[in-house]
């Protein structure tokens, strides 16, 4: 979903609402907040029976890095395809 309009006018406040409302009827849902209000937000309101769905990564955050394999593949087909993808992503970038 893309939300457009001007500042001040509930886009995030709407988004929050939905994916609120997706937590408390038991679906899955994965939000992505550049400023972290939102996310801090919606984790406060997290339903305890909830509470070990969560899985929240801050990128910024470096006392507790997840680890992320960009070339990590699961069989030998899924193999060249990694590759090949990264290989084509660094000669996209030269």
């Amino acid at each position: 979903m893309y939300v457009i309009g001007k500042t001040g006018a509930g886009k995030s406040y709407f988004i929050q609402q939905m994916a609120y409302q997706d937590i408390l009827n038991g679906r899955g849902v994965a939000f992505l907040d550049p400023h972290g209000d939102s996310a801090e937000w919606l984790l406060e309101r997290i339903p305890p029976h909830r509470i070990e769905d969560v899985i929240y990564w801050d990128p910024g955050d470096t006392d507790r890095p997840i680890g992320f394999n960009i070339i990590e593949f699961y069989n030998e087909q899924d193999k060249h395809r990694t590759v090949n993808s990264f290989v084509g992503l660094m000669q996209k970038n030269v």
